[in-house]
């Protein structure tokens, strides 16, 4: 059992290098995993932890052989010397405490749905994960496999988990979740964003948008098309699983980690006349980055701001990729591009206003919120993402974690824009994130044949 245990925290080591290494604003290439090697069993453990983890080592439990997660273990947090996995994903500097965030229902989030990520692979039809799904009342399907794939694809391999609680005919809506950068499509599996589509009926599809031999073929077939890569794995994509699903063409929404996240805001920027609402979140940057000169012409924003958009944006204030708050020491938008803070506020502001906000932030005002930004939780968003809002609240759920949100309404006075600051979180998805989020995305809608943004309250 204790092999076992360090098999999975090496495996589960190696997923978030890729994520880590695939985070930036701009698409990720692929990226190997680190050589890792097996410590071995004799390897004593730190006095501190050393009889935690030799106890832990002697519970095996009906539960854990059969592969359900005994909470009170812990070892998916542990390496095989008793260190804790993983210290790297928060920022100590924000506040991070690892041994804090693992007992918190953060960790316990993170951790039963890290389970999931470890017992796959590559687009896995893993009979166990499969009937986890089906047991929640989701059916996964696998299209255009790695069988299937060879550079004569027009479409690249997508997953689908599709409701099986519901009457024959609805119409779903539909939510595309992209995984993280380098990454690969059982990644969204760890996400919460199933579970919750599963309660509303929600159609949820995972495309394979940017890792391993698809991305030259695609980014080609996007050049072709004048478009980014994401945007044409979202317009393929959506087209068959209209031919093979009950859809609600009025709801469709898109979301993402990471460098997913950012392959949201591009499918965003590039169809929103389909898409009602999407969220770049989780160490995304939101930024102006469509192909100028496609079909976007000279804007990346004109088709959002013809058209407006329902956005929510969510971030772990220990994130080390530290995007947030805008600062003039913290403007870096991803490895490789590097923009001014003036720059970095000027995209900001576009994307909120081209969704239909009115609310803007100046200089100035930025300089002002950082100045009073410290690691306190009870901060309000303002001063968490350096920006103006027209309302501010905050929200706290189990655990005393306290979560503060900022919002800003368009010209009716409807909320079309939401900020989300999750304290104690760094680099990774987090407890009720896809709840808010969905909860977010289910006021909006939009008309099919005009296009028409429409927003219930």
């Amino acid at each position: 059992m204790k092999k076992l245990r360090a098999i999975i925290a090496i495996a589960l080591a190696a997923i978030m290098a890729l994520c880590m290494a695939g985070c930036g604003s701009t698409p990720a290439q692929t990226t190997a995993a680190p050589e890792t090697t097996l410590a071995p069993e004799t390897t004593a453990a730190p006095e501190t932890e050393a009889a935690e983890t030799e106890a832990e080592t002697e519970e095996e439990t009906e539960a854990e052989v059969s592969g359900e997660y005994d909470y009170p273990a812990r070892y998916l947090w542990y390496n095989a010397d008793g260190t804790i996995n993983r210290t790297q994903r928060g920022e100590e500097s924000r506040g991070f405490d690892m041994k804090k965030y693992i007992d918190s229902p953060l960790g316990e989030f993170d951790i039963e749905h890290y389970y999931l990520m470890s017992l796959g692979s590559r687009n896995t039809m893993d009979t166990g994960i499969v009937n986890h799904w089906a047991a929640l009342g989701m059916e996964k399907v696998i299209y255009h496999g790695d069988e299937e794939f060879n550079e004569q694809s027009t479409c690249p391999d997508y997953a689908v988990y599709c409701p099986t609680n519901i009457a024959a005919g609805t119409k779903m809506p539909v939510l595309f979740v992209n995984h993280g950068g380098g990454q690969k499509i059982f990644n969204i599996e760890s996400f919460g964003y199933i579970e919750e589509a599963a309660k509303r009926g929600w159609l949820v599809v995972a495309p394979h948008w940017g890792i391993g031999d698809e991305t030259q073929v695609f980014d080609t077939l996007a050049q072709q098309a004048g478009c980014t890569r994401e945007s044409y794995v979202f317009r393929a994509t959506w087209e068959e699983v209209k031919q093979n699903y009950d859809v609600d063409e009025s709801r469709v929404y898109v979301a993402g980690y990471s460098g997913g996240g950012n392959a949201a805001g591009y499918m965003a920027q590039e169809n929103a006349d389909i898409i009602a609402a999407a969220s770049p979140a989780t160490g995304a940057a939101i930024q102006g980055s469509g192909v100028a000169g496609g079909d976007l012409g000279a804007d990346p924003m004109a088709l959002i701001a013809a058209n407006r958009l329902g956005m929510m944006m969510v971030y772990g204030m220990c994130d080390t990729e530290m995007r947030w708050p805008i600062s003039e020491e913290l403007h870096e938008m991803g490895k490789g591009v590097s923009k001014t803070v003036e720059e970095r506020l000027a995209e900001v502001n576009g994307w909120i206003t081209s969704c239909g906000a009115t609310t803007t932030t100046t200089m100035d005002e930025v300089n002002a919120y950082f100045s009073e930004l410290n690691n306190d939780d009870t901060q309000p968003a303002s001063v968490k993402f350096g920006l103006n809002f027209d309302n501010e609240y905050s929200k706290t759920v189990e655990g005393g974690l306290t979560y503060q949100f900022g919002e800003d309404y368009d010209k009716d006075g409807k909320v079309i824009v939401r900020f989300m600051a999750v304290p104690q979180t760094g680099h990774w998805v987090t407890y009720m994130w896809a709840e808010e989020v969905c909860e977010f995305f289910s006021h909006f809608s939009r008309n099919p044949e005009t296009h028409e943004l429409i927003i219930e309250e």
